[in-house]
């Protein structure tokens, strides 16, 4: 590294702004965010007319974890006309995940919701996160609501499998809206895993168990096997409850 720094320092003996560039992409390679903070350290007011210098704070904050840095600098990004929509929308991106993911901040998931509303609406991946982080603090009614609308955009099998986990106050009421979502989505093996799901919070034990079987017949899945085993151990169906495991664990060790 310092040999490639020392050549560098040789082409361009007077641009101290591309040395340090050059310095904290090396460091960053390496893992050492603390020192490319260091030698970017007197770049920070360029954040806002220099993409290249954004990215470089982004990513050392990122390999930092300090998810609160990291969102301190996307209103400025935001208010940059020489910052482009991607780089903001990447950095951005990052930051939301980031927040959601760190215990300290993930208590603080109804501001995070709040303040990145629209980003999280228009973007599965970060809905996903969110609504993961409701479900985890208990907060079922936001987590069903935010998954519902974010559906009625944009269908995404993953969320789907999300609702299905909620603790949902009204099984009858969720159940009418996911079969009315099997008529578009006939082939989403997680749709009928969260049918599955509903059927069992619901009580409806011979609907649960047809509905883990149209899963598994689109895609065999370990848990819609763990599923459909339980259910089965549940009815006294132990024959049955033994060779779904079997096969779930199959998969499971499988994909291992």
């Amino acid at each position: 590294r310092d040999a490639h720094l020392a050549e560098a320092k040789k082409s361009i003996p007077h641009d101290g702004y591309a040395l340090d560039v050059l310095r904290a992409e090396f460091l960053l390679d390496q893992r050492m965010p603390e020192q490319a903070l260091a030698s970017l350290s007197q770049h920070e007011d360029a954040i806002r007319s220099k993409t290249k210098i954004a990215s470089l704070f982004a990513n050392a904050y990122e390999q930092l974890g300090d998810w609160g840095k990291l969102a301190e600098i996307i209103p400025v990004l935001k208010n940059s006309k020489n910052v482009d929509q991607s780089t903001y929308s990447q950095i951005e991106k990052r930051a939301i995940k980031g927040l959601l993911s760190d215990s300290k901040n993930a208590s603080n998931v109804d501001e995070i919701g709040t303040k990145y509303k629209e980003s999280i609406s228009v973007d599965n991946e970060l809905t996903l996160d969110y609504v993961s982080t409701l479900r985890q603090q208990g907060k079922h009614e936001l987590a069903e609501s935010t998954i519902s609308n974010a559906l009625a955009k944009n269908w995404s099998s993953r969320l789907v499998r999300e609702y299905g986990l909620i603790d949902i106050k009204d099984p009858s009421q969720a159940l009418t809206k996911a079969e009315h979502w099997v008529e578009q989505h006939t082939n989403d093996e997680n749709l009928y895993l969260t049918l599955g799901r509903i059927c069992n919070k619901a009580q409806l034990w011979g609907k649960a168990k047809a509905y883990f079987e149209s899963s598994l017949t689109r895609k065999p899945l370990a848990e819609t096997y763990a599923e459909l085993a339980a259910l089965h151990e549940q009815l006294g169906e132990m024959d049955d409850a033994h060779r779904c495991a079997k096969k779930g664990l199959k998969l499971a060790t499988r994909s291992v």
